[in-house]
């Protein structure tokens, strides 16, 4: 009986570390950037001035900053500023504990105070972004 039970074992070992090295090499392939599979693509030179991103409709000039900010495209996210995200937590906490029994509200709000206390003390505006900032008032 102990015959069958080993070579099961064996067959079993074997298959494992088949399974494995296929594992590893997958893993290599990906590790190396030079897989043919996953290489960057270089895309060919083309000029970028000859169709402008922004067109300025106005008839006010653009600054180089202004222009620079617009190029990051519409999908670029400028951070807001902490103070006004902070106001806007506590008045969704403030209606959220509005909802719940009149028990449980002086506690919640006594914990979303701390969070909120924590939060504040924590978060400072990227610089960067609080000149971004004002770069899109003008």
């Amino acid at each position: 009986m102990s015959a069958p039970t080993f070579i099961l074992e064996e067959v079993h070992n074997f298959i494992m570390e088949e399974k494995y090295k296929t594992v590893y090499s997958k893993i290599s392939n990906l590790e190396s950037r030079t897989h043919p599979r996953y290489g960057i693509c270089e895309q060919p030179n083309t000029n970028k001035e000859c169709q402008p991103r922004i067109i300025n409709v106005t008839n006010k000039q653009l600054t180089v900053e202004q222009v620079k900010l617009l190029n990051l495209g519409p999908q670029y996210a400028i951070e807001i500023n902490p103070k006004k995200c902070i106001n806007n937590i506590i008045i969704e906490t403030e209606n959220a504990t509005r909802c719940m029994e009149t028990k449980w509200q002086n506690i919640n709000r006594f914990q979303a105070k701390k969070l909120i206390k924590r939060i504040s003390e924590k978060r400072k505006q990227n610089p960067l972004h609080s000149h971004q900032q004002s770069v899109i008032k003008t």
